[in-house]
């Protein structure tokens, strides 16, 4: 015979077992992230396994820019990041997620909104025009950045004003609710950027 009382202290049972299942996963992700924690006399080393290209920033790092040319930001040794098509300074430039971004999908380039000319890879960085990108290359840009946003913040490390700024949240939340027109057929104008780069202490100030 069926007991409500007994089915409700069972569905108990199992919220609880999940809730503290979920915890224990996000606290397993957030230390594969981060790592154990360390005395402060080993602040001063860097971590074995980080990407050497996305080190913790220390206090010294001032806000970093790469001007606003591919030949300037070239000599002052900033990389091109296809994630958010910006000229990144190298404490900016998150290579881990750039390459999972880029391994995620057959990303095209267009020089214009229908599709009949597009850029290839090795010259996107010096085009001198805005670039065209489909919806789905937008959407995917923007769930990485969340990804990318994360792994700085439990790093401590630099980060972009591009990335960083709420109104770029804000429009990517907006992008991804919106359901009409999903899939390749629609396309962002999206121009070469050159944010400042940040040190995280800076972010308070």
């Amino acid at each position: 015979m069926f007991s409500f009382t007994k089915e409700l202290r069972r569905n108990r049972g199992t919220s609880a077992a999940i809730v503290i299942l979920s915890i224990l996963i996000l606290g397993l992700e957030i230390v594969a992230q981060t790592g154990f924690p360390h005395s402060s006399r080993d602040n001063s080393t860097s971590t074995p396994g980080r990407p050497s290209q996305q080190a913790v920033v220390s206090g010294e790092l001032t806000k970093t820019h790469c001007g606003s040319s591919a030949e300037e930001a070239r000599r002052q040794g900033c990389r091109f990041d296809e994630l958010s098509l910006a000229w990144q300074a190298p404490a900016c430039y998150d290579k881990e997620t750039i390459d999972e971004f880029l391994a995620a999908g057959d990303w095209e380039f267009f020089a214009d909104e229908h599709s009949t000319e597009t850029v290839p890879h090795d010259e996107l960085a010096l085009a001198q025009e805005p670039v065209h990108v489909t919806l789905q290359f937008h959407i995917a840009h923007c769930l990485f950045s969340r990804r990318q946003m994360v792994r700085l913040l439990l790093r401590g490390a630099a980060m972009d004003t591009h990335l960083g700024a709420y109104r770029h949240t804000d429009y990517c939340g907006k992008t991804m609710l919106n359901e009409e027109g999903r899939g390749n057929d629609r396309h962002t104008k999206a121009p070469a950027i050159y944010p400042v780069c940040k040190p995280l202490q800076a972010w308070g100030s």
